[in-house]
């Protein structure tokens, strides 16, 4: 038997023996002028640099987008101008016959309409009222007042015989789907302003209608008026509805809130206008503002009369908030 230390000792010997075989290598040198050293890429980092007021990308400073709006400012300050086309429609579906506390919907309806052609909306104005059916499950659709300039007498007439008849349907979808028709010969902007107390209940799609005539290139604004709707889904989708409209969603619980919230929806339009004179952004009074780059813009009102705001400069990232109480 080989003794263990002796195992061990030619162990060591051996890897002793390995090390000194082992072939000696040349050192790296630091530097050698004739070496080729490897091409790197020039790296690309997307995106950009973002700093308050502005955004860097090599090295080129862009604008921030600035916004111009218009608030009422006060009653009797923005009425509508007479080459603004206006198309009312009124649900008077049998669900209008609820009590509304001593009065049904339709009557408290017909009076706010009442007050409106004959307070609000100016003399000769082009305006078409359209409404639902007369008979019992009904999905029709009609105009209970032509298209044509505004004459204050007659339409008072035409309202006050309006009724709803138990049975009759909603066809919203239906009647959005005339507006295009109903507003041919008008070549101003557009208001739509639909009231009603509840939701399509003949079939039809009326968000697709509203996509459909925004999408005909029309200069048309579609507002909804929700009267005593206690429907919280409801309530968002009308709003989605007048968002693709590129309106806005009124809620209305009473015969207050109703005149207000009509009013409301018929602010007049204005359009912004660059150096050029060129249509840059259109918008409504009290609704949202309009985005334009930094410069300086002439902003008209399609009110009655019509207001200008000459030049309106709008700085980097600057919202203007215009007031029609302090137009002169």
């Amino acid at each position: 038997m080989i003794p263990r230390f002796i195992t061990f000792a030619t162990v060591i010997l051996l890897l002793c023996g390995v090390v000194i075989a082992a072939p000696e290598r040349e050192p790296v040198r630091a530097q050698d002028d004739d070496y080729e050293w490897p091409e790197i890429g020039t790296i690309q980092i997307p995106g950009s640099i973002q700093v308050p007021g502005t955004i860097e990308t090599a090295g080129t400073v862009a604008n921030v987008r600035g916004a111009i709006s218009i608030v009422a400012g006060g009653e009797g300050q923005s009425t509508l101008a007479t080459d603004v086309g206006v198309d009312l429609i009124l649900d008077n579906s049998g669900s209008m016959l609820q009590s509304l506390g001593s009065e049904r919907r339709i009557d408290v309806a017909k009076q706010v309409l009442t007050e409106l052609v004959q307070d609000t909306l100016p003399q000769g104005i082009p305006l078409a009222l359209r409404v639902f059916g007369n008979e019992p499950d009904s999905c029709e659709t009609g105009l209970a007042i032509q298209t044509g300039p505004l004459d204050r007498g007659s339409a008072v007439q035409q309202i006050a015989a309006i009724d709803s008849i138990d049975g009759v349907k909603t066809p919203l979808g239906a009647a959005l789907d005339q507006v295009a028709a109903d507003l041919s010969a008008i070549e101003g902007p557009k208001i739509v302003v639909l009231v009603t107390d509840g939701e399509e209940t003949c079939g039809g799609n009326p968000q697709r209608s509203i996509r459909q005539l925004v999408n005909q290139g029309i200069d048309v604004r579609v507002n909804i008026v929700g009267f005593a709707v206690a429907d919280d889904n409801l309530k968002e989708q009308f709003a989605e509805w007048a968002r693709i409209g590129g309106g806005q969603y009124f809620d209305a619980t009473g015969a207050d809130d109703l005149g207000e919230a009509i009013a409301a929806a018929l602010q007049p339009p204005f359009a912004v206008l660059d150096a050029n004179g060129d249509v840059v952004g259109m918008g409504v009074v009290g609704g949202q503002a309009v985005r334009v780059e930094p410069g300086a813009y002439m902003v008209e009102v399609l009110s009655d009369p019509e207001v200008v705001y000459e030049v309106v400069e709008v700085g980097n990232g600057e919202e203007v908030v215009l007031s029609l109480a302090d137009a002169g």
